[in-house]
Formats: C-alpha cells, sequence, structure tokens
C-alpha cells in the first residue's frame, strides 16, 4: 500500500516507519536490526544447508570445495552479526572437518565467550564444541565441554548421547552405556532414539553381546526404516550371534530367515553388509 502523503512529505517523522495499518510505530532502528536478523537467518540456514550437500560429494575435491564455501559462509553470517553463537558453532564445525584444528579451537573460544547467551544455547554450543573437538581425536577436550553442558543440565539428550559416543570411542563400554540408558529414558524425540540405539547397539557389538546389540539396532531400525545403517548393525549382530552358536534353536534359523528375507526385498548385497567397516570389531 503506498503512503499517504501530505504537502510536507511524508505523515510520519524520518526517524519512524509504519509497516501496520495501525497507529504502531516502528523505529527506524528495530526495522534495522529485524533486517539484519533475517539476513543473518537466511545465510545461517545456508551454511548448515552445507552439511547435507557433503554427505552427497562425488569426490574428496568436490568434498574440499564444499567444506571451504560452508566456511565461509559461516564466517559472512558471523560478520553480519557477530552476536549470534551459531555461526562460530558452523564455522568451527566445518573447520573440524576439514582438520583445521587451529581454526575450529578459535572460533569455538569466540562463540563461548560470547554474552548473554541463553541456557539453552549455551548447552547446544558446548555440545557442539565437543563434537568438533572430538572429530579432531581431542577426546579430553570434548570431554570438558560435554561435562559443563552437563553441569547446567545434567538431563540433556544430546549432551548424554555426544558423551556416551565419545566413551564408546574410548572403549569405556560401562561409561557408554551409563550415559546412552540416561539419555534414552530422557528424550522421546525419535530422530534422537535412532541415533541412540544405534549407538548402544555398537557398545554391545563391541562387548560380544550380539543379543542386546540386535535389540538396539532392531529398534532403530524400527523407528527408521529407511536407515541402512541400523539394517547393516543388525546385520551384523545377527551374523555375530550365529557365528557364536555351533547348536542353533529353531527360533535362530527363522530369526536369520527373517532376516535374508529382508535383504532379499530391499535388494541389499550381503557383501556391503558385511564389508561395512564401522562395524569391524
Amino acid at each position: 500500500m503506498v503512503p499517504r502523503w501530505s504537502q510536507d512529505g511524508p505523515r510520519w517523522s524520518q526517524d519512524e516507519i509504519r509497516p501496520t495499518r495501525n497507529d504502531r510505530k516502528i523505529s527506524m532502528q528495530q526495522a534495522v536490526t529485524a533486517s539484519v536478523t533475517k539476513s543473518y537467518n537466511l545465510i545461517y540456514y545456508k551454511a548448515s544447508g552445507f552439511l547435507a550437500l557433503l554427505n552427497r560429494a562425488s569426490s574428496a575435491e568436490q568434498r574440499d570445495a564444499l567444506i571451504d564455501q560452508a566456511i565461509q559462509t559461516s564466517l559472512n553470517a558471523k560478520d553480519l552479526d557477530p552476536t549470534q553463537p551459531g555461526a562460530y558453532a558452523l564455522a568451527a564445525l566445518y573447520s573440524s572437518v576439514k582438520g583445521d584444528k587451529d581454526n575450529t579451537i578459535k572460533y569455538l573460544d569466540m562463540g563461548l565467550s560470547l554474552e548473554d547467551i541463553p541456557e539453552d544455547t549455551k548447552i547446544a554450543l558446548l555440545v557442539s564444541a565437543g563434537q568438533s573437538v572430538v572429530r579432531l581425536g581431542e577426546f579430553e577436550k570434548g570431554l570438558g565441554y560435554y561435562e559443563q553442558a552437563l553441569a547446567m543440565d545434567p538431563n540433556e539428550p544430546t549432551a548424554l548421547k555426544s558423551l556416551g559416543a565419545l566413551y564408546l570411542a574410548q572403549n569405556n563400554f560401562d561409561a557408554a552405556l551409563k550415559n546412552l540408558d540416561m539419555a534414552i529414558e530422557k528424550t522421546n524425540d525419535d530422530t534422537e532414539l535412532v541415533d541412540l540405539f544405534f549407538n548402544r547397539g555398537l557398545v554391545y557389538l563391541k562387548m560380544d553381546n550380539f543379543e542386546e546389540a540386535e535389540y538396539n539396532f532392531e529398534e532403530a531400525y524400527f523407528l527408521a526404516p529407511d536407515d541402512l545403517e541400523a539394517l547393516f548393525g543388525l546385520a551384523k549382530a545377527m551374523h555375530c550371534f550365529f557365528a557364536a552358536h555351533i547348536f542353533l534353536e529353531s527360533e535362530i534359523y527363522y530369526r536369520l530367515f527373517e532376516f535374508y528375507r529382508l535383504l532379499f526385498v530391499l535388494q541389499v548385497p550381503l557383501f556391503v553388509v558385511f564389508s561395512q567397516s564401522i562395524y569391524t570389531i
């Protein structure tokens, strides 16, 4: 709608705009802030979108180029609004994927040093920081970030999940199960539960507890039927269980039959299932 003009110009003062039909006035500063926030969000979401692109990269060269673009886009968001912690977390994440330890730590420190961060945002930032440094093999530093997050909220599922995954990487199975069990109890989010059951399945697989591993991979697969990693985990657990028993009961035969039938329906070759390096014990 075109504003009504008086002979002397607009009917509102130069430092105010009236975008609505009512008489509420928004200061120019508020309008600028809103515009910056909108622009920041657009750039931030664009930077976030590189995560999916990286998983679909067809070559190492394409992946490296995407990582560089992702880092630069994250820094563009940071420069637009330096008070937002999300851009620092993304810049650190992509730097860790690149293997750049120095910049990963630098961006994490910058984000965590921001003032007046809401508690839930600070927790998310700490968990993301832990994941980034663990990706670089800095387990003790990652443990410190996770412990800071859990000190703020002992029941935060993502922090518990990440801490469980860290202990799994260190073959500290009891601690891994403790944190994964707590996380499963504290969340009702199916997406989170898929990862939690999957990780707990990996713990039991490494412990040679194949029945418990099978149960957890099956739970993950039930919640996410398109998750082939969960299917591969289920395959590995059943295969190991089969190999560990010389005398098979009829129930085991039935379970194996159902499993191989499922693979046939999905047209998943067995050599693909049993060659997945992630399940190498």
